[in-house]
């Protein structure tokens, strides 16, 4: 009874009809009977050619016990002694008839004469039986072979299997020794009882032990649930109370906001009272939400602050109280001074909706030309408002105003310049501008079509502007505008070393810094330097001719009259009258120079000096003990020359300058 547990479910292996074996053919084409029938398999019969397999499975036989294979009796089936009755050997033939019999349902007694035992000799002289068998009648006719144990066990009696229990022992048994007395008393099945009964405990032992230590964990585990919801209530205790003096503080700026309160609250207090919420309940003021609070208390006190207010004239009004607001009210999460999500920063709803229709109304009746007192509002504000706010004043309302002023200006006739309320907003607007100064470039285009450099208003215009065009903008502007009115100008410049008028160069030359070099140098080689080489090289050699004559005494014939010619040509746009006289003249001169020439030619150039007095009716005479640096001093008319190498020195107010002939017959007359 102590073999199995309660719990151990039997082998159905044994029970089981083989009557539908292989029905499941019926569920497909039956391609395995049909190969068998090729074979020549006929139903109903073993396998093999003479028919000689087995027709039914093999059958499993239960075993009683948990011993070894054998310990029970022989483990095969009635099927599988009908079906394998064939023996190997005498022993197994009688191994085979006693499971035989005992599968019919024999006794061993039924079996005793049918059987003879195999003796046993001790000698030679008589047969023996086991020296532990003492009664023969006892004996078995056959033996029995115990596998059950670790080692093989023949019995031959009764009495020897006896001893044997149905469970049989892992440890083999010991024989016993002279001394020792044979067991009295073995119950297995008890033992086996009690074992399993110690086992179960001890299993109970283990899983309380654990449960125990689970419970105690458990234990361990509330105190820290206990300890940190003490902790969470803690805190809600203090988060409840600090909400109820908010509640208290907000209730009470609703109270004073009240028409009939006598103490009404002003925006500097009420931004004293979020000053509070902010330092002394920080948490509570951020989960807030202030865009509400701030609707509800802050949005009436600021339109009440700001109704009578006008930017133009006051413009720093409002920013201190506005920037203490800034730091109250603005999102930390968003970027400072970026954004334009009204729904969560009250701030910029705050600047959007109630100081925002201020500055729209005053843009709107803001002149463009007085831009100082808009230029020094804006600037007194950008560090407060939103950014987006900024660029939507300059972008929607400023922007506008400006481009609109610049399609009415007209640089002729206005005498603001226009770079007076322009540029004063490069600072804020900056590319902003961009737009602008196309426009402004093709008006002043249009108004020097007739200007004329002599006029220096124009630079005085355009001077400001250089640097706030581009480079390329501004050298393409010059070169299509201005270098072509000094190019003229510097056509008409004429080269006269007698009696030469620089305005014409002064005007092109104070451009200097203004056009480029290239554009500069480029107007000189082609309007200046070509006209005074011309005259350098018609002029030197006649003057060298005259400071060092030939040592044969004679002067080249024409002189006079090729120096009058030069003299003529250089002035005859401006002094016409006096040309033509100088031309008489002239023709006279050569003339008298040619009769001149054939009777007495002067020697040096004093001699020349003395015939020029002489024909111009000029006093030339020394001044009498009057030396300069060893030279004598002459009167040339009123004044006062000396000759030194060829050269003549005029007195001048500080110093002696040296001058040419003609020069000196134009002073003196």
């Amino acid at each position: 009874g102590g073999n199995f547990k309660p719990s151990q479910k039997g082998f159905v292996g044994g029970t089981k009809s083989y009557v539908d074996f292989g029905s499941w053919e019926r569920h497909t084409k039956g391609i395995g009977q049909k190969l068998l029938q090729k074979m020549g398999y006929v139903p109903g019969k073993g396998l093999g050619k003479n028919a000689q397999g087995i027709i039914n499975p093999i059958e499993a036989k239960q075993r009683k016990g948990k011993g070894a294979v054998g310990a029970y009796g022989s483990e095969r089936t009635s099927q599988s002694l009908q079906d394998f009755p064939v023996v190997d050997s005498e022993e197994e033939a009688e191994e085979w008839e006693v499971s035989l019999a005992m599968a019919e349902g024999l006794e061993l007694d039924d079996l005793e004469g049918s059987f003879q035992p195999k003796p046993f000799y001790d000698s030679m002289e008589a047969p023996s039986m086991p020296g532990d068998i003492q009664d023969v009648s006892s004996c078995f006719f056959w033996k029995v072979i115990d596998m059950t144990g670790r080692e093989q066990k023949v019995y031959y009696s009764y009495s020897q299997i006896s001893h044997k229990h149905n469970i049989p022992d892992d440890n083999p048994q010991q024989p016993l020794g002279k001394d020792s007395k044979p067991q009295g008393f073995a119950l297995p099945e008890l033992e086996h009882n009690l074992q399993l009964l110690i086992d179960i405990t001890e299993q109970e032992i283990i899983q309380n032990d654990r449960q125990l230590q689970y419970e105690r964990d458990m234990v361990v585990n509330l105190s820290h649930e206990i300890q940190k919801m003490s902790e969470v209530l803690s805190h809600e205790e203090r988060a409840i109370s600090n909400l109820s003096k908010v509640l208290e503080m907000v209730e009470e700026c609703e109270r004073r906001m009240q028409p009939s309160c006598e103490n009404p609250l002003t925006l500097d207090e009420c931004a004293k009272i979020f000053e509070t919420l902010q330092d002394k309940y920080y948490e509570e003021y951020r989960m807030s939400d202030r865009v509400d609070l701030a609707v509800a208390i802050v949005y009436p006190l600021m339109k009440d602050y700001f109704k009578n207010w006008d930017p133009l004239k006051d413009c720093t009004y409002g920013t201190e109280i506005i920037a203490k607001w800034k730091n109250l009210l603005e999102n930390d999460q968003l970027l400072s001074h970026g954004g334009q999500d009204l729904s969560t920063d009250a701030f910029h709803r705050l600047m959007w909706e109630v100081w925002m229709p201020y500055v729209r109304n005053i843009v709107s009746q803001w002149q463009p030309r007085n831009c100082g007192s808009m230029v020094d509002f804006l600037d007194s504000w950008v560090n407060v408002i939103p950014v987006w706010i900024l660029d939507n004043i300059l972008d929607q309302l400023i922007f506008p105003k400006l481009q609109k002023e610049v399609e009415n200006w007209n640089p002729l006739t206005d005498t603001v310049p226009i770079h007076s309320w322009i540029h004063p907003w490069l600072p804020l607007m900056q590319a902003r501008l961009e737009p602008l100064y196309s426009p402004i470039r093709n008006k002043l285009a249009n108004a020097l079509q007739k200007w004329h450099p002599s006029d220096s208003s124009a630079k005085l215009i355009l001077q400001p502007w250089k640097d706030v065009f581009t480079p390329g903008s501004w050298e393409a502007f010059m070169v299509k505008n201005i270098v072509p009115k000094l190019g003229m100008c510097m056509n008409e410049l004429i080269i006269n070393p007698h009696q030469q008028h620089m305005d014409a160069f002064y005007w092109v030359v104070d451009w200097e810094g203004m056009i480029s070099v290239s554009s500069l140098v480029g107007l000189l080689e082609k309007h200046f330097f070509p006209k005074w080489l011309q005259v350098r090289n018609a002029v030197l050699p006649h003057m060298g001719f005259f400071f060092f004559p030939h040592p044969g005494g004679y002067m080249q014939p024409g002189a006079r009259e090729n120096i009058a010619y030069l003299t003529h040509t250089e002035r005859r746009k401006d002094f016409q009258y006096e040309a033509m006289q100088e031309r008489r003249e002239a023709e006279n001169m050569a003339q008298r120079g040619i009769g001149m020439a054939a009777s007495s030619v002067p020697m040096n150039f004093k001699d020349l000096i003395q015939t020029k007095a002489e024909e111009h009716n000029i006093v030339f005479m020394p001044v009498i003990g009057k030396r300069h640096e060893g030279k004598q001093l002459y009167t040339f008319g009123r004044i006062v020359i000396y000759i030194d190498r060829g050269v003549v020195f005029v007195q001048g107010e500080k110093t002696w300058v040296p001058t040419s002939l003609q020069s000196l017959i134009d002073m003196a007359k």
